[in-house]
């Protein structure tokens, strides 16, 4: 029993060769029979995917026929010998090569890389239902990318053709994504959503405000005579509104235009500053001497200074040089009682509030001023002395070294944002005891008939 001979295909290649090599010298032409003819197959695939692509046209020594739509594609009868084989498909690039075509079937595969086109992509973007452009919108596709200018417009250049997915972002902006198909310089509209905003403007007191201008971005209304406006397109999101009236303070907020058909109203404010006198200022003094040689001359624990037309912060300290007598001091501080806010004000309404004191010429060493909320109960400008001032807060409200020039200036827009008042501080000066005899500075009070150097506080308001 005899076993059959198993020849590897490119031992088949390689006598075909020899066949037909021998068949020419031998007769020094082609030789045209059924014999020396073959058949050639295959598929055509994507190189980047291996995909199959129907209808690519196949042409190999005058033969011509179309890949199924599986990319498979056969000709027959194409003669032996070395002959070219070529494929293309628009949207691809063109595949040629040399193949040998042996008696028996031969099989090919093609894989045709794609032949990209790159176009430019344009247009403008407008907000929705309308035709008002976007500045600003930051367009991408495909990895190229613009910004739109005044008029909403943007050109991408370097685009491949197909289906690909256009997007278009800004901040506090809703943002667009959409497929789109390019095939050649394509232009497109862009609309980005948006809505309806309405609403009105009035004040507290004053009513309807007519004339107010209300902006988003480079969007603006005005609002008429009952204070309503209307904007017909703004752009969906957070967006920033502006209202600005020459009568009253301009205004802004961010308001969310998420939803479709909003409504906002404004109510403007003016500023207010006013400036009023302190209501109560009283002096208060101890010392814990009657008399000696070293001391000045000092109000008692018990006297009332109400009437004074000075404020006063002093301290003094003598020590004894004489063994068994004592040492001496004496400090005086005072109190003032800050006025009340109109009741109708809310302490969001309250934007500052400073307390002036003016000193007079009379100075010396008056280091680091401390001024502490007074929590006890309420007190007389007649009545007032050092043994029955009211108490104090441990913590300050603030400590300041007083200017070499100018008022004394302490802000109490704390205290006001409690209530509307009336507040009370005590003031106090660093009591080192250095000088001789006496560190101090004196300030008017509002007995002083300096009467606009009188303790005032100036708060500034929203109204």
């Amino acid at each position: 029993m005899s076993v059959p001979k198993i020849v590897s295909h490119s031992s088949l290649v390689l006598l075909s060769i020899i066949t037909v090599l021998s068949l020419v010298q031998c007769t020094g032409e082609n030789v045209v029979s059924v014999e020396n003819y073959g058949s050639v197959g295959g598929q055509v695939r994507v190189a980047e995917t291996l995909k199959a692509i129907p209808e690519a046209s196949v042409i190999c020594a005058g033969s011509t026929t179309q890949a199924d739509e599986f990319g498979n594609y056969y000709l027959q009868a194409v003669p032996q010998g070395i002959q070219v084989l070529h494929v293309e498909k628009p949207g691809y690039k063109p595949y040629s090569t040399n193949i040998l075509v042996a008696v028996a079937d031969n099989r090919y595969d093609v894989v045709l890389g794609i032949d990209t086109v790159y176009v430019t992509l344009a247009g403008y973007t407008y907000l929705e239902g309308s035709e008002y452009p976007v500045e600003g919108m930051y367009v991408s596709c495909a990895g190229k990318s613009d910004f739109t200018d005044e008029n909403g417009r943007f050109v991408i250049g370097g685009i491949p053709e197909g289906r690909l997915l256009l997007r278009a972002d800004k901040d506090n902006y809703i943002s667009y994504r959409a497929f789109i198909n390019v095939a050649g310089n394509t232009s497109v509209r862009v609309y980005i959503p948006a809505t309806t905003l309405a609403g009105r403007v009035d004040h507290s007191t004053d009513g309807p405000v007519a004339g107010a201008r209300l902006q988003i971005e480079d969007w603006s209304a005005t609002s008429d005579a009952e204070g309503y406006y209307y904007f017909d397109r703004v752009p969906r999101g957070f967006q920033t509104l502006k209202c600005t009236h020459d009568a009253y303070d301009d205004l802004q907020t961010i308001v969310d235009i998420t939803g479709t058909d909003v409504h906002f109203d404004f109510t403007v404010r003016r500023t207010v500053v006013d400036t009023v006198f302190v209501t109560r200022d009283a002096t208060v003094s101890r010392a814990d001497f009657d008399a000696c040689d070293d001391c000045p001359d000092w109000p008692k624990a018990d006297d009332n200074l109400g009437a004074d037309d000075k404020l006063r912060l002093e301290y003094f300290k003598s020590v004894s040089d004489t063994p068994g007598e004592p040492d001496h001091s004496a400090a005086s501080r005072f109190f003032i009682e800050l006025p009340s806010l109109a009741e109708i004000l809310e302490s969001t309404d309250l934007y500052d509030a400073q307390l002036f004191l003016y000193p007079t010429d009379e100075t010396n060493l008056p280091g680091y001023i401390t001024v502490h909320r007074v929590t006890g109960g309420p007190w007389s400008e007649n009545l007032i002395t050092w043994n029955n001032a009211p108490a104090v807060s441990v913590l300050s409200l603030t400590s300041v070294l007083m200017p070499p020039q100018g008022p004394l200036k302490i802000d109490v827009t704390s205290l006001y944002a409690t209530g509307h008042g009336p507040f009370s501080v005590r003031f106090r000066k660093e009591e080192i005891g250095l000088a001789n005899p006496r560190e101090y500075i004196y300030f008017q009070s509002r007995e002083s008939v300096q009467t606009e150097e009188r303790p005032v506080v100036i708060v500034t308001y929203g109204f």
